[in-house]
């Protein structure tokens, strides 16, 4: 799955070159209109290289989960990939609801949107491992964690504390660093290659929480039916 991750990180190299590529340019031309011209081509490039990020990471995540969703000696990371390709609008899209519904709550107080944030959490995990659909996957992460909201938060704070902290030790070298300078892009690559390396951890960790709650709903779910 390493591999995957590598494919997200160079878009963030293609950054890099195209900014030490401008760079160049820029400190040996006096021509403003040329100047103007491969600023806005660069710029141009520098867009299409975050969306193929964007994408490659979404994709990645998804191959990530279909790999741990059909757990097997014989599976290949490029055919979980591909497959991943298939479900990235739905993922997309339940990204996006997921995302909306949290900002509304937390517009009203912070609290509600911490709540529903974690109520939401495995969203996404419900349209891959059980194919629930956009709202829907929202609703089935809502009933897994039901009457166990408190464990999955202190779960995922048991994790998502040491990663805050790491960032922000990561990011102190960017505070003296010149803004937009080669050796800052550089660095921001180097921070999100490192971000890249970490994420599948993270995701894994998720889904053995994940599954953990479908396992016990599951147990009450036939006490219920046997009562």
């Amino acid at each position: 799955m390493s591999c995957i991750s590598i494919l997200g990180f160079l878009p963030l190299v293609i950054i890099l070159v195209i900014h030490a590529i401008a760079t160049l340019i820029f400190q040996n031309s006096a021509n403003i209109i040329i100047v103007s011209i491969i600023n806005v081509i660069l710029g141009f490039l520098r867009i299409i290289a975050v969306l193929a990020s964007i994408y490659i990471g979404i994709t990645a995540q998804i191959g990530l989960l279909i790999l741990l969703k059909n757990f097997s000696a014989d599976q290949k990371i490029k055919e979980a990939f591909k497959e991943g390709r298939k479900y990235f609008w739905s993922y997309l899209a339940v990204f996006i609801i997921t995302a909306i519904f949290v900002i509304l709550w937390s517009i009203l107080f912070i609290i509600p949107g911490i709540i529903f944030g974690v109520y939401y959490a495995f969203s996404r995990y419900a349209l891959i491992f059980e194919d629930y659909k956009s709202r829907s996957a929202l609703k089935r992460s809502k009933e897994l964690i039901k009457n166990y909201w408190w464990a999955v938060f202190g779960r995922q704070l048991f994790i998502v504390l040491p990663l805050v902290g790491f960032a922000m030790i990561l990011s102190i070298p960017m505070l003296f660093l010149e803004e937009e300078s080669l050796i800052a892009n550089t660095y921001a690559v180097f921070i999100n290659l490192i971000y890249f390396i970490i994420s599948p951890i993270v995701i894994i960790y998720s889904v053995l929480i994940y599954r953990g709650l479908v396992e016990i709903k599951k147990t009450e779910a036939e006490k219920n039916n046997e009562q």
